[in-house]
């Protein structure tokens, strides 16, 4: 009976002993937790550039070691907590701990930087084994967000949004953002979140919103549970807020801190705008016409002259909403004016008699007085509107007219101007129009000639003070015998220097030479040289030339998908580049601006099928451009047509051997196409297509 006890009590510790075993040979990995620097379990992982470093655990259960290669790999699910999805990241891996154990141990990894595009409150992470086969439960949900605090979101360029001329809002607003070193960040790898007036607008979710309604409107990233994180952080995601205002017809309002719009002379005259803000443009205007340097919302009456009407326009935001205040503002002046004032200056030349000229509506008998030098010089009782002063002694100084009207205001009128004597002249000379390359003669003139002073204070001449000099034309330094204050230049002479030189009638002052004026027309039709004229095989550059000419200045462009490229610091007449591409350069003289003829930079072309570089046209019809059958009906062959000013006449995939009688955007006008034809983004063959006609 004893032995068959033993026997028994064997057996259960044998069993005992092997299922303990077993529990120790299946060890499990418990779900991976987000901690803190002091071991808090953390919701949610908030990374930006300047911190991005967190830590996770996962404990593993007691058991036998495992292999001595094992890594534990931390796994990161896609946005929605899925690992099912196929896009599953890993986090980070260690190595340990891999030794056996009868205790839990813990899988602790450090610094583990978030990718820098998570954005999602549900992301969950796993951990599983290289070697032992081992993969814990998911984590709970965890927030994981990544924003670059350096990046500004911009709202509408800053502007805010005014409709005016209308009953309705129908407006685009958009975000751009910026890096820190201002390059263009796509907003549209973010989420969107829009609030007017504070308040959610549902369903509003990618980087432009469609306004219909007033309001202040803010764009954000939705950052979850690390809202409060990144708010605290500048604001980051946020932008600016921007105002939407529908305009009333009648918002603009002038008023006036007097009583009412008539004044005496001497009064402060100061007519406001109802609308004062720095961002908005203003323009007075008088009796219609602008008013120089009136672009304050308000605005102060000169002492003389000032009656009209008055009115101003507000221009709103950056979009061109501009109201004016209506009806104009009449202002009225209850005393006298000096209708025509003195000029601001002047010059008086040797032997010169100038007579200074005012016009005045104060009544006559009002006495008046002239000065010179604050010196009483002439004074008498206006009789008329006119009073006059003669200069015949050349005195130079300030010269003043003084006028004490018998009106109701008892009007004290005044007008003065100073008289300089020059020590030498200063002559610009310039020609009329804009553009005139197309033209087959170019019109020179004086512009402005102007007296100089011993201190170097500049003064124009007066049309009459011209006729006491002589003038002539030079070209290249040599007299053309013109002696006109204009000349006209054929295409012929083009690349002459032109002066206009003037002699004053006395022996007071020398010579007087006008600036240089380089005349140089650029034709229309510049053609480039490629040397050599494909890209070499080792990778050296081929040289682009356009015709040299000291008086031009030049600008390199590349053609981009169509788009013209400035090719920055290239303002030589020639360009190196290792670079395929169409290529064409803009050229400058002071008159015009043309640019030259596109020409194309590829590599040799090897044996291969034949492609026409020559279609014609009869006056009824074309020969259309025809491909070899195999680059034909292949959708994975694309063919460019560039005008003859590099813009896209025709891109396409399954070329049908139909341009240009159709799909031409020219209608196969021009004289000289170019072709790129590429497959699989690789070139296969380039260059030009002439119509014959």
């Amino acid at each position: 009976m004893n032995n068959k006890l033993n026997l028994s009590s064997c057996v259960i510790v044998l069993l005992l002993l092997i299922s303990f075993q077993e529990v120790i040979a299946q060890r499990t990995i418990g779900r991976p937790l987000l901690i803190d620097e002091r071991d808090n379990e953390r919701n949610a992982a908030c990374a930006t550039q300047a911190q991005n470093s967190f830590i996770f655990i996962a404990s593993l259960s007691p058991g036998d070691a495992l292999p001595s290669g094992n890594e534990f790999i931390f796994e990161l699910s896609d946005p929605d907590g899925s690992f099912d999805t196929g896009q599953n990241r890993e986090l980070g891996r260690i190595d340990r701990p891999n030794n056996g154990t009868t205790t839990t141990q813990e899988i602790r990894i450090e610094g583990i930087a978030l990718p820098t595009d998570v954005n999602s409150d549900f992301y969950r992470v796993r951990v599983r084994t290289t070697e032992a086969g081992i993969q814990s439960q998911p984590s709970d949900d965890i927030a994981m967000h990544y924003f670059d605090t350096r990046l500004r979101v911009i709202l509408n360029n800053r502007n805010d949004v005014f409709v005016c001329n209308s009953t309705t809002i129908n407006e685009t607003i958009t975000v751009t953002m910026r890096d820190d070193m201002g390059n263009a960040v796509d907003p549209n790898q973010f989420d969107w979140i829009w609030f007017r007036d504070g308040a959610l607008i549902t369903g509003a979710s990618g980087p432009s919103l469609q306004v219909t309604t007033e309001g202040t409107y803010r764009a954000s990233i939705p950052f979850g549970l690390c809202q409060p994180f990144y708010t605290a952080n500048g604001s980051a995601g946020n932008s600016n807020n921007v105002d939407v205002i529908l305009l009333d017809q009648d918002a603009v309002t002038v008023s006036t801190p007097s009583p009412d719009f008539s004044y005496c002379p001497e009064e402060t005259k100061v007519l406001i705008s109802s609308e004062q803000d720095s961002d908005f443009s203003y323009q007075w205007y008088k009796d219609g016409e602008p008013i120089a340097g009136a672009i304050a919302p308000t605005i102060t009456l000169p002492l003389n002259n000032f009656q009209g009407e008055y009115y101003v326009e507000v221009q709103f935001g950056n979009e061109g909403c501009t109201l004016q205040s209506t009806p104009p503002t009449i202002v009225t002046n209850e005393g006298s004016s000096i209708t025509q004032e003195l000029p601001e200056n002047l010059i008086i030349l040797p032997n010169e008699i100038i007579t200074l000229e005012v016009l005045t509506d104060a009544p006559d008998g009002s006495p008046f007085r002239w000065r010179v030098n604050t010196n009483v010089q002439e004074q008498g009782i206006v009789s008329g509107p006119s009073l006059t002063y003669v200069i015949d002694d050349g005195i130079v100084g300030e010269y003043r007219v003084e006028i004490d009207a018998n009106d109701p205001c008892d009007s004290r009128l005044f007008s003065e101007t100073e008289i300089f004597a020059p020590v030498n002249f200063d002559i610009t000379i310039g020609t009329t129009g804009e553009n005139l390359c197309s033209e087959d003669t170019v019109q020179l003139e004086l512009l402005e000639m102007q007296g100089r002073t011993n201190t170097g204070f500049l003064v124009p001449l007066t049309p009459e003070q011209l006729n006491f000099f002589d003038f002539e034309w030079y070209r290249d330094g040599v007299p053309l015998g013109e002696t006109s204050l204009s000349l006209t230049v054929d295409r012929s002479d083009s690349g002459g220097n032109y002066q206009l030189r003037a002699n004053f009638r006395g022996p007071e002052f020398g010579e007087t030479i006008s600036n240089n004026l380089p005349i140089s027309f650029v034709a229309d039709d510049i053609e480039l040289t490629v040397t050599p004229e494909s890209l070499p095989e080792d990778g050296s550059p081929v040289t682009i030339t356009a015709p040299f000419d000291s008086n031009y200045t030049y600008e390199w462009y590349i053609i981009v998908d169509g788009e013209e490229q400035l090719i920055a610091g290239e303002n030589e007449n020639t360009l190196q580049t290792n670079q395929e591409g169409t290529y064409f350069v803009r050229i400058s003289s002071l008159i015009c601006t043309a640019d030259s003829l596109p020409v194309t930079v590829g590599i040799p072309s090897g044996p291969s099928e034949i492609i026409p570089n020559v279609i014609s046209f009869n006056g009824q019809a074309f020969r259309n451009w025809t491909l070899p059958q195999s680059m034909l009906s292949d959708g994975t062959v694309e063919v460019i047509i560039y005008d003859s000013r590099g813009r896209e006449d025709l891109r396409t995939t399954n070329y049908q051997n139909n341009w240009p009688t159709e799909n031409s955007r020219t209608g196969g006008k021009d004289a000289v196409y170019y072709y790129i034809i590429t497959k699989n983004s690789t070139v296969l063959r380039k260059g030009s297509i002439t119509v014959m006609r």
